[in-house]
Order: structure tokens, then C-alpha cells, then sequence
């Protein structure tokens, strides 16, 4: 995050580094099983994420369907958009002496 920061200072492009909460669901009790592994370990290194089983995505009327087993909630998942972050990268590369060939 304090990367992103810098980029978009150094570079001068707005790529739209962007807070996005995140559901990524689970279908299958293999998929549930190895998701719940993936929180326990990412808890583990400090990151706020957690494990909502169907009952809980029920009472946060999420648009997942029913039959969905659960999901991994990532509430400060960051995205952004792709060709301006390229752009930025190239500047600030080239802004300390990097050559890009095309």
C-alpha cells in the first residue's frame, strides 16, 4: 500500500488503487476445506480476513447462491486499473533509468 502511494507520486498516474471488499466463494467441501486453510494461514500473517459459512453469506444477503458452502471475505482487498498501472510502472521505471523497448 505504501508503494501504491509512492507510484502514483512519483509517476503522476491515477491507476485507481481502489479498496474493494471481496467474496471468493466455495462450491465443493474440497474447495471449502482448502479455502478455510488459505484464512487460518493468512490470519496467521495478520490479514483481515475471515471464513463465512452459508448461513452467515445467508444473513449478509450476498448475490452468492444458495448452495454456496461459504466464502473467504477479504473487506481490504485493493484493485485497480491494469493498463494505467502499466503506464505508471514504465514512468516511474524510466523516471529512474530504466530503457523500455517496445
Amino acid at each position: 500500500r505504501e508503494l501504491g502511494a509512492q507510484l502514483m507520486e512519483e509517476s503522476g498516474v491515477n491507476y485507481k488503487l481502489t479498496k474493494t471488499p471481496i467474496f471468493r466463494p466455495a462450491f465443493t467441501e474440497e474447495e471449502a476445506v482448502i479455502s478455510q486453510q488459505q484464512v487460518a494461514v493468512q490470519q496467521a500473517e495478520g490479514l483481515n480476513i475471515e471464513w463465512l459459512d452459508s448461513a452467515a453469506l445467508r444473513a449478509a444477503r450476498t448475490w452468492l447462491p444458495l448452495d454456496t458452502l461459504g466464502a473467504i471475505y477479504s473487506p481490504e482487498d485493493l484493485q485497480l486499473e491494469t493498463y494505467p498501472f502499466a503506464v505508471a510502472l514504465a514512468q516511474a521505471a524510466e523516471s529512474y533509468g530504466a530503457t523500455i523497448h517496445c
